[in-house]
């Protein structure tokens, strides 16, 4: 499994390929159990395109739990072996709109809204998927705009690019493989700076670990106990842009 090949605590996933049926999901759940992944799945009825699910390897956590599942955003919160009463973390698994519909996009971030309510001061924060938008010019080799709507969302609430932060570069993830499009990243991480160091951030390219037209993005991080004040800097880099009619992702 791919978890146990590289060496994963946590996978999130999104496009699972199948559309809900309890029994299904019921079956697939208790087998992964049964190989000792906690599973949480979260997709649609009538879209097998649409769906985040997470994977969670039993053996690295003391607890985990669903705390929000809706749409494209499911969020598990998560009590591991390092972390202290007084933390949690909250894991978020994000499908961002391909079709940059105005109100599936006003839906998702409605959601994240949500789970942002479900945060105290010591929560670690993880936020991580295929967003199908950008942060800024350089994630795309085309003209095509950063979303305002999430830049928005990451300021308002103080939140670190963590690919930006770490390597200070923009790392496109997708397409992977022969198909020709403008290259983007919109695979990335997203956390607060609580509770968060020694954080590294890489895009994988070695296409058949995961055979996907998407590369895969790995977070490891260590949990720190005590807060740390955000870096305005970190803020400052993300300038937000003028609308116009073809900035449908927005």
């Amino acid at each position: 499994m791919l978890m146990n090949k590289c060496k994963l605590d946590v996978l999130l996933t999104q496009e699972p390929g199948f559309r809900y049926q309890s029994n299904r999901i019921h079956t697939i759940e208790k087998m992964l159990f049964q190989e000792g992944i906690y599973s949480f799945i979260n997709v649609s009825e009538t879209n097998k395109q649409v769906g985040t699910a997470t994977f969670i390897n039993r053996s690295s956590v003391v607890s985990c739990s669903p705390v929000f599942s809706k749409d494209r955003v499911l969020a598990v919160e998560v009590v591991t072996r390092n972390t202290t009463s007084s933390s949690k973390l909250l894991i978020t698994n994000v499908y961002g709109d391909a079709r940059h519909d105005a109100g599936t996009i006003t839906q998702i971030f409605s959601n994240l809204e949500e789970v942002m309510n479900l945060c105290d001061e010591n929560t670690v924060l993880v936020m991580g998927g295929d967003w199908n938008c950008i942060l800024k010019p350089s994630d795309a080799s085309s003209s095509k705009l950063p979303s305002n709507k999430l830049i928005d969302f990451v300021r308002r609430h103080s939140i670190l690019d963590v690919e930006d932060v770490i390597n200070g570069k923009s790392i496109h993830t997708y397409p992977c493989g022969r198909r020709e499009c403008a290259s983007s990243r919109i695979d990335f991480f997203l956390t607060n700076d609580n509770a968060i160091t020694d954080c590294t951030c890489y895009t994988t390219f070695k296409q058949y670990i995961v055979p996907a037209d998407h590369k895969m993005v790995t977070l490891n991080i260590s949990i720190r106990i005590t807060r740390r004040r955000v870096n305005d800097y970190h803020l400052d880099r993300y300038n937000l842009v003028e609308f116009n009619d073809d900035n449908k992702e927005t």
